[in-house]
Order: structure tokens, then sequence, then C-alpha cells
């Protein structure tokens, strides 16, 4: 006779207190279920039997635990990549928004001990493509770290794909450093200031504006003859 789905008890032991419902017993053991990873249909009062012998159940067992396993080992890399690219972070965080010539890149794929690091994007994406290309891994990308705008513990889910697609260039041949914004910045200034002072020349006269007026009148006089002659 079947256990007590709470207690494990077999009924027979409780026939004084309790009164089993036969009927239901009966449409459980009667209830035919395919649950099973090799499709077989069975009793669901055999599940037990059946999962004990069933070779497609024990491989489906062997499989989660083992993707178990993936999950806890890349948490671990993910862990160890976010502490190595907030150290990274930290090293060059005086170096953000500067040129960017003192930044360096440690590679979150490498080993603990035989980590490479690279002072120019250049070396770190041709790095992680030539000796990792094939990984698969989640990691912290340096690069996007060290940036102003980078969050240190962001983590790609494939960083060889990110670097490949993402800095196959340098940011810092796009963007301007704080020397050169200052430098721009200053500069317009004393543009604008000479420009009121009246130490230069407007871009165009009021004569220059003349002039250009009456040529584009001549020109439009020219095209509605030409369109009258056809």
């Amino acid at each position: 006779m079947a256990p007590c789905p709470v207690c494990r008890e077999k009924f027979s032991a409780l026939s004084r207190k309790f009164k089993v419902d036969e009927q239901c017993e009966e449409k459980l053991c009667a209830f035919i279920v395919k649950s099973c990873p090799c499709k077989t249909s069975f009793k669901l009062s055999e599940h037990r039997e059946h999962v004990a012998k069933c070779e497609a159940h024990k491989e489906f067992r062997d499989a989660a635990a083992k993707a178990v396993e993936e999950a806890k080992r890349r948490e671990e890399e993910r862990k160890k990549s976010a502490a190595v690219a907030a150290a990274t972070s930290t090293q060059n965080s005086t170096n953000r928004g500067g040129s960017g010539t003192n930044v360096s890149y440690a590679c979150p794929l490498c080993e603990d001990g035989f980590r490479h690091t690279f002072t120019s994007v250049e070396g770190f994406t041709r790095h992680v493509i030539t000796e990792h290309g094939t990984s698969r891994s989640s990691a912290v990308c340096p690069i996007c770290a060290a940036m102003p705008w980078g969050r240190p513990d962001y983590v790609c889910q494939n960083i060889v794909a990110h670097v490949s697609l993402r800095h196959r260039f340098a940011y810092e041949d796009f963007t301007a450093n704080v020397e050169e914004e200052e430098r721009d910045f200053q500069h317009a200034l004393d543009m604008s200031a000479a420009i009121e002072l009246g130490n230069e020349s407007p871009i165009a006269t009021s004569s220059d504006d003349d002039e250009e007026g009456e040529e584009e009148e001549e020109d439009s006089v020219t095209f509605y003859a030409r369109v009258r002659s056809f």
C-alpha cells in the first residue's frame, strides 16, 4: 500500500485513525504519465521504480549537475574578473579623461600569475583575439571599465566577441582629452572677445551681401529666360 504523502508512513499502520480513500488511490495508480526524458509512459505509482533504472533520467540528472557546476565556475570567474577590473579601474582612475597613455589593461582571461598587461588598446585586443579566440567566457572588459562612463562591475557574457566588435579602434583617436578641450574653449573665447572689440572684420560686409544678392537676381532672370525659350 502507498505511504502517506505527508508523514510517509504506511496507511496500514494508521488504519485505526484514518480511512484510506480507495477511489483516489485507484486513480493515482491508474494515472499514466510521460514526464521522463526517455518518453516512456508508465503509471504514476511506478514513477520511483522507473526513475531508479532509467538511463535517460540518469543522463538528465548528470547533465543538470554539470550545468550547476558550470554555473558555479562561471560565477567564480566573474568574481575574479570583476576584482581584476576593479583594481585596474582604481589604478587608471587618475588617467580618466586624459589622453590615456598611462592606462594599462590586464587580460581577464589569463590565469593568475600569468596575466598579461597591456598599455594600448591595440595590444590588448590583439592578445585576446589571438590567444583566447575560441573562449566563450564571461568577464569584465578592462577597456570599458577604464572609461569615464565605464562600470567596473559590468560583466560581458562573451568577452572575446565584445572586444573584437567594440575595441578594434582606440577611443583616444576619436575623443578629445581635457587639455585639448580647454585649449579649444579658450581659443573660442579669444575669438569671441576679438570680434566684440572690433579687432577682426566681420565675415561678410554689407556691400558683399548686396553684390551676392544682385548676382542671385541675375541668375534667376537668366534661368526663367531659358525656360521660356523652350
